[in-house]
């Protein structure tokens, strides 16, 4: 009896030094676990700041294009504005001429065709994309 009471002992020996080895195994894996988890969180970090800058050049690279677009815009606006006022003298220059049934003078004729050379010249220059358009 003696003896099967020590087989007893030796084996919860065994089973301790065993649960022990267990216990260490378990932490050593909660350890890289962890080491784990912080370097996926770095990585992520790092993947945010790299996406704010790319979001920061984006912006940085807008600008310029939409300035351009606003100095074409202002051109296109203002080319429009003169070649209106032209419109408009020459349409006033008509209603202060006699009613006649004769088609526009060849002054007027070619009032019209440099108003419209105009215009057609400003939108091409301003807007290429019209122009490709037609």
């Amino acid at each position: 009896m003696l003896a099967a009471l020590q087989r007893v002992e030796l084996l919860a020996d065994a089973v301790t030094v065993l649960l022990r080895e267990y216990e260490k195994a378990v932490e050593h894996l909660q350890d890289l676990l962890d080491d784990q988890l912080d370097a996926a969180e770095e990585i992520r970090e790092e993947l945010e700041d790299q996406v704010k800058e790319i979001r920061d050049q984006v912006k940085t690279a807008r600008k310029p294009m939409q300035q351009r677009a606003a100095t074409a815009a202002a051109e296109v606006a203002r080319a429009y504005d003169g070649a209106l006022e032209g419109f408009k003298a020459s349409l006033e220059a008509l209603l202060e001429q006699p009613q006649k049934t004769q088609p526009a003078s060849p002054t007027m004729q070619g009032d019209f065709a440099t108003l419209a050379a105009r215009i057609q010249a400003a939108a091409d220059e301003k807007l290429p994309f019209l122009a490709t358009a037609h």
